[in-house]
């Protein structure tokens, strides 16, 4: 009789650890194959290119703004984004951070009444067209009565939300967000089926473990093992049951097989991001996978994309409008108006030209961003609109529109400027040798008396200058 309870035990914890498993993703794969019912060109050539796709990034916290992921938390989980997509050719560059401070959607989100579709639709800002949007929930929030996990909005996507951590599968700690399950569901956004799709024949044909339907079955990547989602990967070591490899206890040890192939006889992949398996046990896409998410991102618009340059001859945004625009290389501008309602935000690889400035009353954030790179916390408080009324000039090459010439110079330096400011020069060592006021248009600097060498201007707004003196 004790012998009978100890195996009751045991098979009510592997049957509850396989439940908990199963609630970590809500995506489906039911849905058809995007690249068998496309009927149109792609948009975009494959190539040795990066896609650079643009992200908007929400941190959904509850009515006080109080609870959620940290700042650094938040970088973290793009850098994880950043890492698993960058060895496949697809990097993203983050377009908008904010904050969603609504206990509707952090606590206990009902994703079976489709409460996510509801959040999507309110606060997405690339609507399907301009890039992909990013739900963030802290640690402490759930949905649909689960302890963490994430979902997809459609197959293939533009929109998703990761939530809470990973302590029903015997990971405490591990924040669900701030893990490769991010990966996971922006995989299924860029068209990755779960690994054991097929599996009894749920949503789609088997895939044999020989691999001789990879094609047309499965996940329909040939370069991931056949995977029965028999919940058999130790979530700690990450090792497949070890009984797998003892041919003879897979002698009538059937569950969900192909054509009597027992399931302990699969070689599922036990680290693969498409699979259902633990957060610290993920580490990687396969090129088969790659290759396929870079096929579906061929049929996106352009516009999802991030362009080379922009050139605009006026940004106008008012009447409570937030708008941004990116560009791998430049952007340049001759009028820049946002209301005090409004917020504008640029980002460029080079340089942001901006050459009349002088009406902004709202939030303005130009920066010179990271393409393809990890960020950090001070980024993540830098991008994050948390207020209404700010302007920020950050690290930008040219942002007002001031030229100063010629450089080098030996008499005098002219300063051309759209706004009045004012200014101080130094030199290396730091010693302030003159201080002055540019008026709007063209401003003459004697700097006959300097030493030669290298000069440095600060300008009232915080910008740095530089030029030489030659001669003497």
């Amino acid at each position: 009789m004790k012998r009978l309870g100890i195996i009751i035990l045991l098979l009510l914890f592997f049957s509850n650890s396989k439940a908990q498993v199963w609630d970590f993703c809500g995506t489906s794969d039911s849905f058809p194959n995007f690249l068998d019912t496309v009927s149109y060109a792609p948009t975009k050539v494959a190539n040795n290119e990066p896609y650079v796709v643009r992200l908007f990034v929400h941190i959904v916290r509850d009515s006080k703004c109080k609870k959620g992921l940290t700042d650094q938390q938040v970088a973290d989980a793009i850098n994880i984004l950043i890492e698993d997509f960058s060895p496949h050719g697809i990097c993203f560059m983050v377009a908008d951070i904010d904050e969603i401070c609504d206990s509707v959607y952090y606590v206990d989100l009902n994703v079976d009444s489709s409460e996510h579709i509801a959040l999507f639709k309110k606060y997405s800002q690339g609507i399907g067209f301009f890039g992909v949007d990013v739900f963030l929930l802290g640690p402490d929030s759930k949905y649909t009565g689960t302890s963490g996990g994430g979902i997809a909005e459609f197959f293939p996507g533009s929109a998703f939300l990761v939530a809470g951590n990973a302590s029903d599968i015997g990971l405490p700690n591990v924040i669900v967000p701030v893990s490769h399950y991010i990966s996971h569901e922006m995989g299924h956004c860029l068209g990755l089926y779960h690994t054991f799709r097929g599996s009894c024949n749920w949503d789609a044909c088997q895939e044999d473990p020989g691999g001789t339907n990879c094609n047309t079955c499965g996940d329909l990547v040939c370069d991931t093992p056949a995977d029965p989602q028999w919940f058999g990967v130790d979530p700690i070591t990450c090792v497949w049951d070890s009984l797998n490899k003892n041919n003879t206890y897979c002698v009538g040890k059937v569950h969900c097989s192909y054509k009597n192939i027992p399931v302990l006889c699969y070689h599922p992949d036990t680290s693969n991001i498409m699979a259902y398996i633990s957060p610290i046990c993920m580490n990687h896409f396969t090129p088969g996978q790659g290759k396929r998410m870079r096929e579906m991102l061929n049929y996106r618009p352009p516009e999802f994309f991030i362009p080379d340059s922009l050139v605009f001859d006026s940004l106008i945004v008012t009447n409570g409008k937030n708008e941004h625009y990116e560009a791998l290389n430049y952007i340049s501008a001759k009028k820049v108006i946002v209301d005090s309602s409004s917020s504008l935000i640029l980002k460029a690889g080079k340089r942001i030209t901006v050459k009349d400035p002088s009406k902004i009353d709202g939030y303005f954030l130009a920066k010179i961003d990271t393409i393809c790179n990890s960020v950090s916390a001070v980024y993540v408080q830098r991008t994050l609109r948390r207020s209404t009324k700010k302007i920020a000039y950050d690290e930008l090459e040219s942002i007002t529109g001031i030229n100063i010439y010629p450089n080098p110079t030996s008499q005098i330096l002219y300063i051309e400027t759209p706004y009045e400011f004012k200014y101080e020069i130094y030199d290396l060592p730091g010693n302030k040798i003159k201080s002055g006021v540019a008026n709007v248009g063209k401003n003459e600097v004697e700097v006959s008396g300097f030493a030669k060498g290298m000069y440095i201007i600060k300008t009232g707004n915080g910008k740095v200058f530089k030029f030489v003196k030659a001669g003497r």
